[in-house]
């Protein structure tokens, strides 16, 4: 990493009576421009700019994507404005060849660059202009043509291949471009349909620093590999042969350990944390890595498919000289301190994990607002991990207090707590529960039902009056007006705990916008599809989703065409009724459902510039069909 230090010492005036609140005005150039710029760890905004900043030292960082960052140190003197000029050195570009021939030679612009060893060449770094990449050998060749740019992606151009299938990838930051010698194919990130490639190429946006699985093609016709995608400027050509070979990727997350296939070492040793094994041939394997220092894993089996990147990761951990404290069940946010020594935060789950613990006698200590705090003597032993369940870590929350008055006075009220689906009976009028969320549902005979929404906090008494209205004739019997569904523009007809509809294409919610949470389980009573829409704007554009006995479907209408975008199992094809999750936020859209045991997404939806909460929430029924509701509630996001 180039580190760019520019230092300007701004002379004092012949005056000894500044002020003491001058400022000393800054113009801050970056070439590129366009860097971001912290000064003294602040962000104060992006290049090119101006800034009037005390007298003083200061250190100045600009950031930019793709180059290196560059810092500054600025001893700023009152009334000699000053310009501060600095420039970012671009990261260097690398090329990678990763391939499943047994040998070959790599030329860079005509220029022998050196052979495949083990199927993999890296060219390290790339002088900025327009290249050409070929491989050959034995079992086929390549020809690959791309531009070099300084803080940017590489280009593709023109590609060739002869008797090898070749794919090449360019990447940067969280974008890559997927660019095949074949096609139309399909392409599929991680599992998740991405669109088709071919020699024209694919864009992929949003990709996540790190490894995913890459996919083009189905069947046998499918091929695999590893697409690791990181800060650097990359190119990375993967040629497959027709040969029944598959490759292994090994992570390691290590250097320099050794690596058994089925009990025979390999002759190398991992590098930068990993080890890629082309040439194998297609069947299962028994892998195993060793490290001196390091615990023994355990052995993991892989199989390997024909034109497929197979990928087993081992998590190496050093042999222990310390001891480790590992919580569950504790409440989410608490800080956790050893000794008056803050260790960090417990996890949304309610998990917190720390290594590196000293051996010997300890205090434990638990913090979250609104609880009592928890402390916890225990002694720790070098080599293990001490584990505190839920019950040793149980803080005591400051409840609040609701007071309800009822009319009619014998009302039912049910209550539930926000994020739960299930309510619970209550017969007393003065309620100490935790602070939340609480929806109150009162029912009285020849009486709309009534929910009330409450926010209570710790320590906070609160008054509910829940007045319910006497029915007014035959058609309370439909719930239009009152009840779990007197949020719907449109009439349910309530049978029993279902509430029913008959037809009526767009059944739609009031309310608008409508970021939160909607949860019920749904029956098909007679048609082929549950379906539910959301960011309904008028009748030719909306985002719908749809389940039936076998698959869950996501699809897009705009301007009266739908196009379907998701298809996958769902795993409930036994349930007649399915208990479903449908959380809105601006950002995006997420649908879960509830197998009997655990909440699993079905799937999670954002798009660029969509606001998801601006559109209404319905259900949608076609004529001929019929839908039935239970337990329907909506908590709007706080």
């Amino acid at each position: 990493m180039v580190l760019a230090v520019i230092a300007f010492v701004m002379k004092r005036s012949g005056s000894s009576q500044a002020p003491a609140a001058a400022t000393v005005a800054v113009e801050i150039h970056t070439s590129p421009d366009g860097a971001n710029i912290r000064i003294n760890d602040q962000d104060r905004g992006t290049s090119n700019l101006k800034l009037d900043l005390p007298a003083g030292t200061y250190q100045l960082t600009a950031v930019k994507e793709g180059y290196q960052p560059a810092t500054v140190t600025v001893n700023a003197a009152a009334g000699a404005p000053a310009s501060v000029d600095v420039t970012l050195q671009p990261l260097a570009q690398t090329a990678r060849v990763l391939s499943d021939l047994d040998a070959g030679k790599v030329s860079l612009d005509d220029q022998p660059a050196g052979d495949l060893q083990e199927g993999q060449f890296v060219i390290e770094s790339l002088p900025p202009g327009t290249h050409n990449l070929k491989i050959s050998g034995a079992h086929g060749q390549a020809t690959l043509a791309f531009d070099v740019k300084p803080g940017s992606a590489p280009v593709l151009g023109a590609m060739t291949a002869k008797e090898v299938v070749a794919i090449v990838v360019s990447q940067f930051g969280n974008r890559a471009r997927v660019q095949s010698s074949y096609g139309p194919v399909g392409v599929s990130l991680d599992g998740q349909n991405a669109g088709e490639t071919g020699p024209g190429g694919l864009d992929l946006n949003n990709v996540a620093p790190g490894s995913h699985e890459l996919a083009l093609g189905e069947g046998k016709d499918r091929r695999t590999m590893v697409l690791t995608v990181g800060a650097t400027p990359a190119v990375t050509a993967f040629l497959q042969s027709d040969r029944n070979v598959g490759t292994l990727l090994i992570v390691a997350g290590e250097d320099g350990a050794r690596v058994f296939i089925n009990g025979a070492e390999q002759r190398r040793l991992t590098r930068r944390g990993q080890m890629r094994v082309p040439n194998l041939e297609v069947k299962d394997y028994a892998v195993r890595i060793v490290k001196q220092g390091f615990q023994d894993e355990p052995e993991q089996r892989v199989k390997i498919q024909k034109g497929q990147e197979a990928k087993v990761e081992f998590k190496l951990r050093p042999v222990p000289q310390v001891a480790t404290l590992a919580l569950h069940g504790a409440v989410p946010g608490a800080q956790v301190l050893l000794d008056q020594n803050l260790l960090g935060t417990v996890d949304a789950e309610g998990n917190f994990s720390a290594s590196s613990v000293a051996p010997g006698e300890h205090t434990i200590e638990l913090r979250r607002d609104q609880y009592k705090p928890k402390r916890i003597q225990r002694r720790f032993n070098a080599g293990e991990a001490l584990q505190l369940a839920r019950t040793d870590v149980a803080q005591e929350q400051a409840n609040g207090t609701l007071r309800l008055n009822l009319t009619p006075p014998d009302s039912k009220v049910i209550l539930t707590r926000a994020g739960e689906s299930q309510g619970r009976a209550i017969t007393e009028t003065t309620l100490t529960v935790p602070e939340g969320s609480y929806i109150l549902t009162a029912r009285a005979p020849k009486h709309a039902d009534r929910s009330v929404t409450v926010q209570l906090a710790a320590g906070e008494t609160r008054v509910v009056d829940i007045q319910l209205a006497p029915e007014k004739g035959p058609e309370a019997a439909s719930t239009g007006g009152g009840g779990p569904m007197a949020g719907w523009e449109q009439a349910w007809t309530q049978e029993g705990t279902w509430y029913v509809r008959k037809g009526g294409n767009m059944v739609l919610f009031k309310a608008v916008p409508v970021a939160g949470t909607f949860t019920f389980t749904g029956k098909l009573r007679k048609g082929k599809r549950l379906q539910w829409v959301v960011n309904y704007r008028d009748e030719k554009n909306y985002l719908l989703f749809q389940l039936d006995k076998k698959y869950f479907y996501r699809n897009q209408v705009i301007d009266g065409k739908s196009t379907q975008i998701v298809k996958m199992g769902h795993g409930m094809d036994k349930a007649d009724a399915y208990k479903l999750e449908i959380r809105v936020k601006p950002n995006n859209v997420v649908n879960k459902m509830f197998n009997g045991e655990t909440w699993g997404t079905l799937d999670s939806w954002s798009e660029a510039g969509t606001d998801f909460s601006k559109g209404k929430f319905g259900m949608l029924v076609p004529a001929n069909d019929q839908i039935a509701l239970e337990n329907f509630k909506f908590v709007a996001e706080q």
